[in-house]
C-alpha cells in the first residue's frame, strides 16, 4: 500500500517556479538617485551608477567629484575655513588666500600648502574680501586690511568696524560700521586705502529699524545692497551722480554671501516678504521675485513621511 502511494505521488507533476518578469527600460536619463529608497525611485533612475551621469539625450558624462588639495588642514583642522579667495596679479602671480579661526594663510601652489601671514584676527568673525589692482581688500568687523600676496597691511583711513567690502566703479564700498549701521561708505577712486569718511557715504533708510547686511556683486552697472527686509541699488559713475534707488521695501537678504550673479539675475537667500516666505529670490535689474516656487510646491505636497 505504501509502495503504491509513493508511486502515485511520483507521477504528480511538480509545481514550476514562476519565471522572472522582464521589463524594458529605455534609458537611465533620470540619473543617480541615492536619497530615496530603491523601492521609491523612478524607473529611469538608479541607486548604483558608478561615476557617471546620463544626460537628457542619453549621453554619458563623468560624474563630478572632488579631490583633496592640501595634505595638511589649515588651522590644524580644528576650526572651519571661514573664507577662501583667489588673487591673480597683473605680473602673473597667483595666490590662494584662506582664513580659519584667528589666522590668514597664503598659498602659491594652487591651495596645496599654506603659510600663515596673520594670526590676530577675531575668532568666528566672517572675513569678507574683494579684489582691486593686485590687492585683496578685507574686513571682519575688527580689522580693515589688504593682502598683497604674502602679507597684510592695515587700512587706517577706512571706517571702523566694517563688516564687508565690495568693489564697484573702481572704488571700495564698505558697510557694518557700528555707529552708523545703515551707512554705506566709499573710498577714493582707484585707492581703497584712502577714505573721506566725513563726506563719502550715503545712508540707506536709517530710521527703518533695519541695518545693511551687505552688497552683492555689481550687476547691470548697479551695486545691489541689502537689508534684512529691503533691497536697494546704487547707480551712477561718481559721488556727484550716485543715486540710491529702492527696489523692494519688504524683501531683503539673510546673508550677503549668498548673493551671486547667474545669467542676467542676482540670486540670493531671503526670508521673503516681511520674513514670511523663506526661499531663493532673484533681482533682475528691476524687481525682486521668488525663484523657488517649484521647490515650495513640491514640499507642500509632502503631508506624511514613511517610516
Amino acid at each position: 500500500m505504501n509502495a503504491l502511494l509513493l508511486a502515485a505521488l511520483c507521477l504528480v507533476p511538480a509545481f514550476s517556479q514562476e519565471r522572472p518578469q522582464v521589463q524594458a527600460i529605455e534609458s537611465f536619463k533620470g540619473g543617480l538617485n541615492t536619497w530615496l529608497s530603491p523601492l521609491a525611485i523612478a524607473d529611469d533612475e538608479s541607486p548604483n551608477l558608478q561615476n557617471v551621469l546620463i544626460d537628457e539625450s542619453g549621453g554619458i558624462t563623468r560624474r563630478k567629484g572632488f579631490s583633496r588639495r592640501n595634505a595638511t588642514a589649515i588651522g590644524g583642522g580644528i576650526s572651519d575655513v571661514n573664507a577662501a579667495y583667489q588673487l591673480e596679479q597683473s605680473d602673473g602671480d597667483r595666490y590662494c588666500i584662506a582664513f580659519s579661526s584667528t589666522s590668514g594663510y597664503y598659498s602659491t601652489d594652487g591651495c596645496q600648502s599654506f603659510t600663515v601671514f596673520i594670526d590676530t584676527l577675531t575668532r568666528n568673525n566672517d572675513i569678507n574680501c574683494d579684489a582691486l589692482q593686485d590687492r585683496l581688500y578685507c574686513s571682519n568687523n575688527q580689522y580693515n586690511f589688504y593682502v598683497s600676496g604674502t602679507n597684510d597691511s592695515n587700512i587706517s583711513g577706512a571706517p571702523a568696524n566694517l563688516d564687508g567690502v565690495r568693489v564697484f566703479r573702481n572704488r571700495c564700498f564698505g558697510w557694518g560700521n557700528s555707529t552708523n549701521p545703515s551707512r554705506l561708505f566709499w573710498s577714493n577712486i582707484s585707492d581703497c586705502t584712502a577714505w573721506t569718511t566725513s563726506t563719502d557715504w550715503v545712508d540707506i533708510a536709517p530710521e527703518d529699524g533695519d541695518v545693511i547686511l551687505g552688497c552683492g556683486p555689481p550687476i547691470f552697472d548697479m551695486l545691489p545692497c541689502y537689508k534684512k527686509f529691503s533691497t536697494w541699488v546704487l547707480k551712477g559713475y561718481d559721488p556727484a551722480s550716485f543715486t540710491l534707488i529702492n527696489v523692494s521695501r519688504t524683501t531683503g537678504i539673510k546673508n550677503y554671501r549668498t548673493a551671486d550673479n547667474y545669467g542676467n539675475v542676482q540670486i540670493f537667500d531671503s526670508l521673503g516678504p516681511y520674513g514670511g516666505r523663506p526661499g531663493l529670490y532673484a533681482f533682475d535689474g528691476i524687481v525682486v521675485r521668488e525663484v523657488s516656487q517649484k521647490l515650495r510646491q513640491g514640499n507642500q505636497r509632502i503631508t506624511t513621511f514613511g517610516v
